[in-house]
């Protein structure tokens, strides 16, 4: 919740006010952050505990107890500019290995979301899903 609160000096100040009951951070393709953003999580997990937001030239603390990070990566084999992150780093994570989703699998996900979709039509979908990326 953002709201304007007036200083003693009759300036408004921009304020932010929130509560905050769990806060989850997610962090995608993570081995193609810079250099910087992979400091400022650090500092997130170390002794400091916070984090610092250059647009808005701001700290804020980061409560553990309330705060959960979610970062997934794909594989460095893949390109693109990824890179291998510090083995320090991986270990403050919970890792998850998993395999490419089968065919099987994507049209089983398409008719359990779409049940109102023809199955003939879900499936020649994820044919051709599948030889565009193939």
């Amino acid at each position: 919740m953002l709201s304007r609160v007036k200083s003693e000096s009759e300036h408004h100040v921009t304020v932010i006010f929130m509560h905050i009951s769990v806060v989850l951070c997610v962090c995608v393709q993570l081995n193609l952050a810079s250099q910087s953003v992979l400091e400022g999580l650090n500092a997130c997990f170390d002794h400091r505990s916070e984090v610092f937001i250059p647009e808005l030239a701001m700290s804020f603390k980061v409560q553990h107890e309330l705060t959960r990070f979610f970062a997934c990566q794909n594989p460095v084999c893949e390109g693109g500019g990824r890179k291998n992150l510090p083995r320090s780093f991986l270990n403050r994570f919970t890792q998850v290995y998993m395999d490419a989703l089968t065919t099987l699998d994507l049209i089983f996900v398409a008719k359990s979301s779409y049940p109102q979709i023809p199955s003939e039509l879900l499936e020649r979908m994820v044919e051709f899903n599948q030889q565009v990326i193939f």
